[in-house]
């Protein structure tokens, strides 16, 4: 009977020390996600801001188009070089990645949603990505994924306000404070992610 008991505790022990391996395990680089996406729309979010603010061409515009196009290419080659030093993808690798799809997906609606309602598009997609960040958070356990993703969230209100108050006046502006958002809702947290985890 103690044998058993016995068991029970080393089986539990190993079960914990599996999640807490994989949880490192996903944590580690995970941070380069972030990185690719937060610095992608920063750049480019700044870019149109020029693009306004000094009334260059509107056909610059489609440059928003590049934060998709790049970020799924850089994504393609980081997860393969991910997935080849981790030796494959885990449980946890594939729970992150639905979640990232799911939002991914939503955002469609989202869009169409923006323009037939009028809903100020920058703040559909600071919530969007908030959320996502928050969440990713709570799966790997990381307070400043955590914290990057709630204050997105909660800055997202910053957009439906400057919608109503005087938008000719922040016309270009809301995109600098876009890139803003961005910067301390997926870089920062993106470079913590990286350096605690890959000392």
């Amino acid at each position: 009977m103690e044998n058993l008991k016995m068991t029970e505790a080393q089986s539990l022990e190993m079960i914990s020390q599996m999640i807490n391996d994989s949880r490192h395990r996903l944590a580690r680089n995970s941070g380069t996600p972030f990185l690719i996406w937060g610095y992608i729309t920063v750049l480019v979010s700044l870019f149109e801001f020029f693009v306004v603010y000094f009334n260059l061409p509107k056909i610059l515009l489609f440059g928003w188009f590049a934060i998709p196009i790049l970020g799924w290419l850089l994504m393609t080659l980081f997860c393969r070089k991910n997935d080849r030093e981790k030796g494959g993808r885990n449980y946890l690798d594939r729970v992150v990645s639905a979640i990232w799809v799911v939002f991914g997906v939503s955002f469609v609606w989202l869009y169409l949603a923006a323009l037939i309602y009028q809903i100020p598009l920058l703040f559909l997609v600071v919530l969007m990505m908030g959320m996502g960040t928050l969440i990713t958070g709570l799966v790997i356990s990381d307070k400043a994924t955590m914290w990057g993703g709630f204050i997105g969230m909660l800055t997202s209100l910053i957009f439906p306000a400057i919608d109503r108050m005087m938008p000719e006046l922040w016309f270009g502006w809301d995109i600098l404070i876009f890139a803003v958002i961005f910067l301390v809702m997926m870089v920062i947290p993106g470079h913590i992610l990286n350096s605690k985890f890959n000392k």
